[in-house]
């Protein structure tokens, strides 16, 4: 026998009882309107079937409740124990020390520890349940359909719809499907949102509708200003006035909300519906409460005072108040001495407990909250439970009878027990914030600006850190771009950059000077990020990589490599790079790469590290795009002027063939201004065309683009660079249908030759160049054969293919 009873407890003990402890969730949290729904019906058949009904009902429902309770009891004896123990202690004690409140306290002992003390053992045990906002999101929808049906019935019984308990159920599925809504955009989830306002109208109470009204609100505003964030200059301030207009004129209709109101209210009185919220909205009585200003809160706050220390005991209120309207006669006919309390959560708690205990319990329960916070798992529902709790008690209802907020403490309580170290999937929150260092001003740099969109469309928290060398965006050193948080750290200070420009002696300690800007980048960053939330630092190009590895060695580091890093004119330079990508590299935890050159002198140890992500181009920003006419080829080179050589040949070729081609230069760089005043000298000027926008220009650039120029210095301090590598400006052609021009005998120049998509040449040969383009300018249609071959592989090459590799970084 005894043997057997050890068996059935272990039988117990390890049963999966989920179902049954949400079955008793929605008994706590819906059960009343349930049980309401159904003897709305009894009462229309027959008495005596109300009263069976309400019997059954009953027994079904303390059984469900009662054999949750005993087989939590049995798994977690000391907790249930503990809750029993402390709880039924306070209200003992109070008994004791405040026999005034004996019928107060009477009559609010039987329901708070068969509801709200179950409603907080409950929720603690379901605190780690990954689904927990699923479920009770489930149950609220639920709520909201029984509410509804409920609300049908009292109308087509022809009785009141002004029902505050009935208001409340509406105000709980009201928060949680309006967030879901938010959150999860589920299109169920909007239409209830929608139809809970309506019917928190029509039941009447003011504090419920309000409350919903000013949630709505906030949430329209923070996807309305997410929106507005991610539309370009233009499309912003054409949203910015329709909403002023959109305000201005809801203020005029407002302005008469009065006589819309009362119109209102004789519409649907006239059908025998009374909307109470319409009538007290046409009388101008919707934001007072007579009772409450001038009786209720003055009362409490008197006794508060005079009882400081510990209070009235448990019901004290109540017993004050009801005393007050006895002596007044002003008591309800059908109210006892639970109908009046102080209708303010504060001032209840403060009055019942005095100042100590209340202070106290107020500043354990913000610190459990905020502990809550910081597990993902229980964050959601946690939001919405204070707000369908807290908010609506600091205006109607008390906290001896809410269950959602005995729910609430019953979560905080199991968050609060937790240790401090955080657990794994709470780790994981941590990644959603992706910091980036960057070593230009983000104008925005197009593969960064990539890379960080698609982060934050997987929901991460992407911030730019960049390093702003020629404070060119001084006036934006905090931005939001589509997203993507930036935050601009400046170096150079005015006086030493005009000292570098006017003092020849400076100008070559320039690389001295720069060296100390970027520690004092260092020291910028390392302050910034101090106290940011991250644990992946996402680090673009090798000068940002090192700094990452050197000074955020606790961070995981991603070394997004898009170049080939070297300098084959300068054997120690190159030593130096070279030591520094193999410190990097072996430091890193990921390894990006564009092209297989890079690959190839990446150690054998740091093969597993590697993720490929070419530059493609991005497919939705292009679009399909169609050449603009010209009776001109249009020859292009697009993007950073840094090598003087293979451009001032085009410039060359321009001064002595005007009429041939139609030659521009799209960018700036380092090369720039020497390659513009070459243009200068040979009267040329119009070919450089400056810096552009990489995000909102380029589809413009190549709509006027029929040939582009994609030759370097394969000879230059950085040619093994740029014969290894596969410019994005060579994909955004292919993207585009516009035929390449590249140097012979590189990566790129092999496969234009492979694919047939473009030509190659020998700058070095004398006139090479200069013969290709003016073939190409006499015969035009040479370019029909090539951009035939561009369209078998158009879309061969595009980034939508390849970002998702990021999803091995960031467990998307």
């Amino acid at each position: 026998m005894i043997q057997q009873i050890k068996q059935a407890y272990r039988k117990i003990k390890t049963m999966d009882i989920s179902k049954l402890l949400y079955i008793s969730i929605f008994i706590i949290f819906a059960g009343f309107l349930l049980n309401g729904c159904i003897f709305k019906i009894c009462e229309s058949v027959s008495e005596g079937l109300y009263y069976f009904v309400d019997k059954v009902l009953f027994v079904l429902e303390g059984v469900t409740l009662g054999v949750t309770l005993f087989i939590l009891f049995l798994r977690r004896p000391k907790r249930i124990l503990s809750i029993y123990a402390i709880l039924g202690s306070i209200f003992l004690l109070s008994f004791l020390l405040f026999p005034q409140n004996k019928a107060a306290i009477l009559s609010i002992t039987k329901d708070f520890f068969l509801y709200c003390v179950t409603s907080l053992i409950l929720l603690w045990e379901v605190s780690n349940d990954k689904n927990l906002y699923k479920r009770i999101v489930k149950i609220a929808k639920v709520t909201f359909f029984l509410s509804l049906f409920y609300l049908m019935l009292l109308v087509v019984k022809g009785e009141s719809i002004y029902n505050l308990w009935l208001s409340r159920y509406f105000f709980f599925t009201a928060i949680f499907t309006l967030y879901d809504a938010y959150k999860n955009k589920r299109m169920g989830s909007i239409v209830i949102s929608v139809l809970n306002f309506i019917t928190l109208f029509s039941t009447g109470s003011r504090t419920y509708l309000i409350l919903y009204t000013i949630f709505a609100i906030l949430i329209f505003f923070i996807v309305l200003i997410k929106k507005i964030k991610a539309l370009n200059t233009k499309k912003k301030r054409i949203a910015i006035i329709v909403i002023i207009i959109s305000i201005i004129c809801l203020t005029a209709i407002l302005i008469n909300y009065q006589k819309i109101c009362d119109d209102l209210f004789y519409f649907f009185a006239d059908r025998d519906i009374q909307i109470r919220v319409l009538r007290l909205l046409a009388t101008g009585n919707f934001f007072t409460s007579n009772d409450r200003i001038n009786i209720m809160y003055p009362t409490i706050i008197n006794a508060i005072g005079e009882n400081w220390l510990l209070g009235l005991g448990i019901g004290g209120d109540r017993t004050l108040l009801y005393d007050i309207y006895v002596q007044t006669e002003t008591v309800r006919p059908d109210g006892g001495i639970e109908s009046y309390y102080s209708h303010n959560v504060i001032l209840e708690l403060y009055a019942n407990f005095g100042i100590l205990l209340s202070t106290l319990f107020i500043v354990l329960f913000g610190y459990g909250f905020y502990k809550t916070m910081l597990y993902k798992n229980n964050k959601e529902i946690a939001i919405c439970l204070m707000i369908a709790s807290i908010l609506p008690l600091m205006l109607t209802g008390t906290l001896w009878d809410n269950v959602y907020l005995w729910a609430l403490i019953g979560l905080i309580c199991a968050n609060f027990l937790k240790n401090n170290q955080l657990d794994r999937e709470e780790k994981e929150k941590h990644s959603n914030n992706v910091i980036m260092l960057l070593d230009n001003a983000f104008d925005p740099d197009v593969r960064v600006y990539k890379e960080a969109r698609y982060l934050v469309e997987q929901t991460k928290n992407v911030e730019v850190v960049c390093l702003d060398k020629k404070n060119k965006y001084k006036d934006r050193e905090i931005e939001t771009f589509e997203g993507i948080q930036v935050k601009r750290i400046f170096c150079r200070t005015e006086k030493t950059t005009e000292k570098i420009e006017k003092s020849k002696i400076i100008a070559k300690m320039k690389q001295g000077i720069y060296f100390w800007w970027l520690l004092k980048f260092i020291y910028q960053i390392k302050k910034y990020l101090k106290n940011k939330d991250f644990e992946i630092l996402h680090c673009h190009d090798l000068i940002m990589g090192f700094i990452g590895c050197m000074f955020f060695q606790d961070k995981k580091i991603v070394f997004d490599m898009h170049e080939y890093y070297g300098d084959k004119n300068n054997k120690f330079k190159d030593f130096v790079i070279r030591k520094m990508v193999h410190y990097v590299q072996n430091k890193a935890s990921w390894i990006i790469y564009v092209n297989d050159f890079q690959k190839e002198n990446c150690k054998e140890k740091n093969q597993g590290k590697l993720i490929e992500l070419p530059n493609y181009p991005d497919r939705k920003k292009f679009g399909d795009i169609q050449k603009i006419e010209n009776n001109k080829i249009r020859l292009s080179y697009i993007g950073k002027v840094r090598d003087f050589y293979s451009l001032s040949l085009l410039i060359d070729y321009a001064s002595s063939n005007d009429n041939l081609l139609d030659i521009k230069i799209y960018g700036d760089g380092s090369s720039y201004n020497e390659l513009l005043d070459y243009a200068t000298k040979k009267n040329q000027t119009d070919i450089m065309q400056g810096v552009y926008n990489g995000v909102e220009d380029l589809q413009n650039i190549y709509k006027h683009t029929n040939l582009l120029y994609s030759v370097y210095d394969v000879k230059s301090a950085i040619g093994n660079n740029w014969k290894n590598a596969m410019p994005v400006k060579s994909f955004e052609a292919i993207l585009t249908l516009t035929p390449i021009i590249a140097t012979k005998d590189t990566i790129l120049g092999n496969f234009i030759e492979q694919h047939n998509i473009g030509y190659t040449v020998d700058i070095y040969k004398k006139d090479e160049l200069k013969n290709l383009l003016d073939k190409i300018g006499n015969n035009p249609k040479l370019l029909e054969e090539k951009i035939d071959n561009l369209k078998k592989i158009q879309y061969s090459y595009v980034w939508e293919n390849v970002v998702t590799n990021l999803n091995e970084i960031y467990k998307i």
